[in-house]
């Protein structure tokens, strides 16, 4: 069950009763807000099968990020040979009653150069009843001659009534979920996890702090926090994928305290964190170019004020 995105949940069933089905959809907002989810539920739909048996359907494909063998860590990009691969998956003819092929591309900014013209290519000349979804936390890291091709649907938070409605509707009890509304800031996969895990609880707990010293501390306490990312990042191997998850949060932080600003009308508060925002927007854009990530954080912390 999807929490919260009705209108686009409703887009979607009016599509599929009038038959007016585009061959490309993107789905671009944070994480955890419930895309991929959606994705594969439309996916299932589409297939007259359930998101439980669609590993094992001939007609569907999930592509993203996989191991190195190598180095046992998840690569960083979505290789081309990867996306070559789903050529002749489209080729071949459908295995279902309705001829339908899905291709769900998740984490679509993190394809390659080479992968992304080659999807191009695909997308272009899809064939009949080819249907692909992007799942994306920012579209405009997809070429834009991708974005041409696609239908896009933005997801945005969701609201906190709709938020608790939902987790009790997923049989949650009411015990807590005002905190985790709280501290997910209207995200529901990130709400479930914290009711489900007192560790993802203190984590997020920990960011909502690092966001206060970020926004609020001195500049000397700043620097010292992008040297600790860094260097965390080094001894963990995936120095971008945990900044970027960190600048995911602050986004979220940022988000929850504009509310509250326009709330109580400190119109400064608002500008303030609405800059952040795009700050960190732009950073996420040039840690994908593998510029230097310490650089990328000093100049947030340098110009939020």
């Amino acid at each position: 069950m999807i929490i919260g995105h009705k209108k686009i949940q409703d887009f979607f069933k009016k599509a599929i009763e009038n038959d007016k089905l585009a061959h490309a959809y993107c789905f671009s907002g944070i994480e955890s807000l419930g895309k991929k989810a959606l994705a594969l539920e439309l996916a299932a739909e589409f297939l007259e099968t359930t998101v439980d048996k669609l590993e094992k359907n001939a007609d569907f494909v999930l592509l993203g990020r996989v191991i190195d063998q190598k180095t046992e860590k998840m690569k960083k990009e979505i290789s081309i040979e990867q996306v070559r691969e789903l050529k002749s998956f489209l080729q071949n003819f459908s295995w279902g009653k309705v001829g339908r092929k899905i291709v769900v591309i998740n984490e679509a900014e993190k394809l390659s150069l080479g992968a992304s013209n080659s999807l191009l290519k695909l997308l272009e000349e899809p064939g009949q009843g080819v249907h692909f979804f992007l799942i994306t936390t920012n579209s405009d890291l997809l070429l834009e001659t991708i974005k041409s091709r696609c239908q896009t649907f933005y997801f945005s938070v969701v609201g906190k009534e709709e938020l608790l409605t939902g987790l009790v509707n997923q049989g949650f009890n009411k015990e807590g979920l005002a905190e985790a509304t709280d501290l997910s800031c209207g995200v529901p996969g990130t709400a479930i996890k914290i009711l489900k895990d007192e560790s993802c609880k203190r984590e997020f707990l920990e960011k909502q702090q690092q966001f206060g010293l970020i926004v609020n501390g001195e500049i000397q306490r700043r620097f010292q926090i992008a040297e600790e990312l860094v260097k965390r990042g080094k001894e963990t191997g995936e120095a971008e994928v945990d900044i970027e998850a960190d600048m995911d949060s602050w986004i979220r932080e940022s988000r929850k305290v504009i509310i509250n600003a326009l709330v109580s009308g400190s119109q400064a508060e608002v500008k303030k964190n609405f800059k952040f925002i795009d700050l960190a927007l732009q950073a996420k854009k040039h840690l994908k170019q593998n510029v230097n990530q310490k650089l990328i954080l000093e100049n947030i912390f340098l110009n939020i004020n």
